[in-house]
């Protein structure tokens, strides 16, 4: 798991094995002076089953915060696809008027499967 940053009061953690951004309360970590390495004394699991009792930052991690990548905007996740073209033409083909929500939208997360 690697430490992406604060947001308000709590810890943004990325899943290493699916990429899903978690938030975390700030008041189970311990920072460290130059804030490469943070610290819990619980462990974290994702909803992929990864689990990590220490955050690692890493240059990595740094580097995915710093560029402006598309991201979810129900679970803050990178792991995300663009809808195709022919999967709303088959969509608008099968369901006519009712696929309407379907093929307004771009994006789809992996993760938490919101479409926008």
């Amino acid at each position: 798991m690697y430490y992406l940053g604060k947001k308000d009061n709590y810890f943004r953690i990325k899943c290493d094995k699916c990429g899903k951004v978690l938030l975390f309360d700030k008041k189970y970590f311990i920072e460290t002076a130059n804030d490469n390495f943070c610290q819990t004394n619980m462990s974290i699991q994702c909803s992929c089953g990864n689990i990590s009792n220490g955050i690692i930052k890493s240059k990595e991690s740094n580097e995915v915060s710093n560029i402006n990548l598309p991201h979810c905007p129900t679970c803050g996740s990178t792991n995300i696809e663009k809808i195709s073209g022919a999967n709303k033409v088959g969509s608008a083909m099968m369901f006519g008027v009712f696929s309407l929500g379907h093929i307004s939208k771009t994006f789809k997360c992996k993760n938490c499967h919101y479409q926008w």
